[in-house]
């Protein structure tokens, strides 16, 4: 059936883009741990000396751009219209295959 091997592939394409998406979730994840852990590093320099100066304090500035940065890319990628146009394609496929389905056992049954 033509209509299944071309459902695979779209289902390949679209896996590759998930794939992406959920490294980028990972790696969005371990920005704001490692930021989590710094900001409580800040907190606890700053109860001793008032100063916020130094590189805890330089890493916890860079992480937030950076999480900002991911979050926005984040966004993108699951927005991205290729993606949300192969789920459609690939429904729509499915539809077809299960009508497909649907007229052969039809035609088996009689």
């Amino acid at each position: 059936m033509e209509l299944e091997k071309w459902k695979k592939e779209i289902e390949y394409d679209l896996n590759k883009l998930n794939n992406e998406i959920d490294k980028l979730e990972k790696s969005y994840e371990d920005l704001k741990l490692k930021k989590q852990i710094v900001t409580e590093a800040c907190d606890e320099y700053l109860f001793e000396t008032p100063e916020e100066k130094g590189y805890i304090f330089t890493l916890k500035a860079d992480l937030h751009d950076q999480i900002v940065k991911k979050e926005k890319l984040l966004f993108e990628s699951k927005t991205n219209p290729n993606r949300l146009q192969l789920e459609l394609l690939l429904k729509k496929i499915e539809r077809y295959i299960s009508i497909e389905e649907e007229e052969k056992n039809l035609i088996l049954k009689n």
